[in-house]
């Protein structure tokens, strides 16, 4: 008889850190390709799979299915690629003894923290149509707290100054793009970072009354609460047609990317890539975003008939949460005992806290066959602590005296922030033995 194994090529499977894995069962087909009775075997070499049935007789020209299922044992595996084995051994002659492979990938219940993508929340805007030293200008909803304000403040002389911008949420703005001046046309661009939430209101104060103001107002979502602001630039032109407001060269992806225009004609649409925010009525200006999801280099760019002044000002994104393992107590621990035991104290508890926003996985190891760890893994949420077991155990009971040292390996498998070893000593005296004389 010859054994025949199908599928004749290999298995895997995937899933987070303490499952569940999919698929999570394999079925071989066993075919005797002989005339004779066929004595067969199966066997694995990890305690995460098992086989059922794991052995038979197959008669003649005849098959039988067997199926390998991942068990509870694959909820314990650390996070990575874990490869079982299948053998499939003919015992009647050996003819057909082969081999499977399972691949098990496992990874993280909590992958590393991403940068947040910038995200729109409202738009106003004022357009006073007389002159004005003055000008203010409520945002349409409550605002977020830790939110970004940006303020694109234009008008149409060469000559008039801001004076302050401030807000009744007490927020600062700082300046983003200073003030640029062509064609009788002046613009800016403010900003201000991680503002308070609630109603608020946008004022604007000049040196002097200043024509045909025009002032627009933005609120974002997932920027930078610390230091927002990357680079800016400004351009201006006589001609119609395109406004653009020169390079740019961002330095993280997932920047905003903000433009502002002041026109003496109409703005009339935003490039390929940007969305028009808002163009004024009846002023004709515009202030349009996008996404810079790469490191480069980019442009403000728009549709307009009339001259100009452009400007482009990027603004970086909320950075990546933390996360951090603390591991207490930080002191090492001390056992003690005579030959054969017992010890004191024969177990530990260390406490696992993430200090950080986002959740985190963990693992624990040792180099040492007499110190067991429980749970061996996990994951902790944000703000959360698991207590961990480690006790004596192997055979220690055999240990000659001397003094015995364990390491103990705790690991952040999210991003390694905290990962800490601590150690054990075992200390093994030899019993003392009193010896009474004889008495004749």
């Amino acid at each position: 008889p010859n054994l025949d194994v199908t599928p004749p090529s290999n298995y895997q499977s995937a899933g987070n850190q303490g499952g569940p894995f999919n698929p999570n069962s394999f079925t071989y087909t066993l075919s005797n390709t002989g005339s004779e009775d066929l004595n067969w075997s199966a066997s694995v070499n990890s305690n995460w799979l098992t086989i059922f049935p794991s052995n038979g007789i197959i008669i003649g020209n005849s098959s039988q299915n067997i199926t390998v299922s991942i068990n509870s044992n694959a909820n314990n595996l650390s996070i990575g690629a874990h490869a079982g084995i299948i053998s499939f051994q003919n015992l009647t002659n050996g003819n057909g003894d082969t081999t499977r492979n399972i691949t098990l990938n496992i990874t993280s219940n909590c992958p590393p923290p991403q940068s947040s993508i910038p995200t729109f929340i409202q738009v106003n805007a004022a357009t006073p149509q007389t002159d004005q030293n003055t000008v203010s200008i409520p945002y349409l909803q409550a605002q977020g707290a830790g939110n970004l304000n940006v303020i694109a403040v234009g008008w149409n002389d060469s000559a008039s100054n801001i004076t302050s911008i401030s807000d009744s949420n007490g927020n600062i703005y700082e300046l983003a793009v200073p003030t640029y001046r062509g064609n009788n046309l002046s613009q800016a661009i403010y900003y201000a970072k991680n503002i308070q939430n609630g109603a608020n209101t946008v004022t604007v104060n000049f040196n002097t009354e200043v024509p045909h103001i025009d002032v627009r107002i933005l609120e974002y979502s997932g920027i930078d609460r610390n230091s927002p602001f990357d680079t800016g630039n400004s351009a201006q032109s006589l001609t119609s047609g395109t406004a653009n407001s020169g390079p740019i060269t961002t330095t993280s992806a997932n920047e905003l990317i903000f433009g502002a225009g002041m026109t003496t004609g109409a703005f009339t649409s935003s490039d390929t890539g940007f969305t028009t925010r808002i163009i004024t009525i009846p002023d004709a200006d515009i202030a349009e975003d996008k996404i810079a999801y790469t490191v480069g280099t980019y442009r403000a760019i728009a549709s307009v008939s009339g001259s100009w002044v452009m400007q482009v000002a990027a603004f970086k994104p909320a950075v990546p949460i933390s996360v951090s393992l603390t591991v207490s107590p930080i002191l090492n621990y001390q056992s003690s005992g005579y030959r054969g035991g017992p010890f004191n104290p024969n177990a530990f508890i260390y406490t696992l806290q993430n200090t950080g926003e986002s959740c985190l996985d963990w693992t624990a190891s040792t180099n040492s066959s007499w110190l067991n760890i429980s749970p061996l893994n996990g994951t902790i949420q944000a703000n959360s602590s698991e207590s961990v077991t480690v006790s004596l155990g192997g055979n220690i009971g055999g240990f000659s005296q001397g003094s015995y040292i364990g390491t103990i390996s705790f690991q952040n498998l999210v991003n390694g922030n905290g990962n800490t070893t601590r150690s054990i000593t075992l200390a093994i005296m030899n019993k003392a033995f009193k010896i009474f004389p004889w008495s004749w």
